[in-house]
C-alpha cells in the first residue's frame, strides 16, 4: 500500500530493501543492519535528512515483529497449556510491560527473546518448562521478528518522506533568508 502512496512500484521497494531483510534476517539485530537500511532507503529515493534520522530512531524504538511474536505466542502458549485464554488484564499489563521494556533490546541478537524470557515465568506465571519451550521458539522466530521489524521501519520512512514532502508544499523555506549562525560558528568568528 505505501509504495502506491509513495509513487513507488512495490515490486522497487520489495527489491530494493531485500538486502535489509536479508542483512536483518542473518543477524538478527535491527541496530547491526542500520547501515544496509540506509543504503536501501537512499536507492529508492528517501531524501537524506529522512533516511538518516529516521533509520537509526526507528531501529531502535520500531519492534512491531517482536512484539507481535511476543504477545500472540503468549496467547497461544497459555491457551495450548492452560486450556483457557489469557485474561485480557493480564495481556493488557503484559503489553505494557513488553513497550517498556522492549527499548533495551535492540542490537543484540535474540535481545527481546532473552530480555522477555523472566517475564514468562514471574509475570504471565508460565512454568519453567512451557516458558523455555517458548523461548527455543522465539529464538527460531526471531530472524522473520527481526527482518520485519526492518521493513516496518523501510515503510515508515517512506510515510515520513511523503509527509515531509507535503509539509514542503504547503510551507516552503525561501532560499533568500539565510540560516541562523549557531552558536559554535559565533565562537569560531570571534577566535579569529
Amino acid at each position: 500500500v505505501m509504495s502506491k502512496l509513495s509513487g513507488r512500484s512495490f515490486f522497487f521497494v520489495v527489491k530494493s530493501y531485500l538486502p535489509a531483510y536479508l542483512t536483518a534476517f542473518g543477524t538478527r539485530s535491527s541496530k547491526a543492519t542500520i547501515p544496509v537500511s540506509l543504503a536501501c532507503a537512499e536507492k529508492i529515493g528517501i531524501s537524506k535528512e529522512i533516511r538518516e534520522f529516521g533509520t537509526p530512531l526507528l531501529a531502535t524504538t520500531h519492534m512491531l515483529g517482536d512484539m507481535a511474536m511476543q504477545i500472540f505466542g503468549a496467547i497461544a502458549f497459555y491457551y495450548i497449556f492452560t486450556g483457557q485464554m489469557i485474561p485480557l488484564t493480564l495481556i493488557s499489563s503484559y503489553v505494557f510491560l513488553l513497550s517498556s521494556i522492549l527499548i533495551a533490546a535492540p542490537g543484540t541478537p535474540g535481545g527481546v527473546v532473552v530480555t522477555t524470557r523472566p517475564f514468562l515465568t514471574s509475570f504471565l506465571g508460565f512454568p519453567t518448562n512451557v516458558a523455555e519451550i517458548f523461548f527455543a521458539v522465539g529464538i527460531a522466530n526471531d530472524s522473520f521478528a527481526t527482518g520485519t521489524n526492518v521493513l516496518g521501519d523501510g515503510v515508515i520512512v517512506m510515510i515520513l518522506e511523503k509527509i515531509n514532502k507535503k509539509l514542503a508544499k504547503k510551507n516552503p523555506i525561501s532560499t533568500t533568508q539565510e540560516a541562523p549562525i549557531s552558536t559554535t560558528q559565533e565562537v569560531q568568528k570571534t577566535e579569529v
